[in-house]
C-alpha cells in the first residue's frame, strides 16, 4: 500500500508542476500578446500623426509602407 501512496502523491506533484508551468506559459503569451498590441497601438498613433503632419511635410517612403502594411494586414485597433 505505501508504494501506491508514493506513486500517487508523485503523479498529483507531477501534474501540479505540470498545471502551475502552462499557467505561467499562458501569463507569458498574454503578456507578449498585449505588448505587441500596445507596440501596434503606439506604431499607429505615430503614423497618423505623422499624416497630420502631412499637411506641412509630404510622406516619406517608409510612411506610405507602413500605411499599406495597417491597410493590408487589417489591424483595427480602436
Amino acid at each position: 500500500m505505501p508504494i501506491k501512496n508514493g506513486i500517487i502523491i508523485n503523479i498529483k506533484s507531477q501534474i501540479r508542476q505540470f498545471i502551475i508551468f502552462l499557467y505561467l506559459k499562458l501569463i507569458g503569451l498574454s503578456y507578449y500578446f498585449i505588448t505587441a498590441k500596445l507596440e501596434l497601438i503606439t506604431a499607429k498613433s505615430a503614423l497618423i500623426e505623422r499624416i497630420v503632419g502631412s499637411y506641412k511635410s509630404p510622406l516619406d517612403q517608409s510612411d506610405m509602407k507602413r500605411l499599406k502594411l495597417f491597410r493590408n494586414v487589417g489591424f483595427c485597433y480602436h
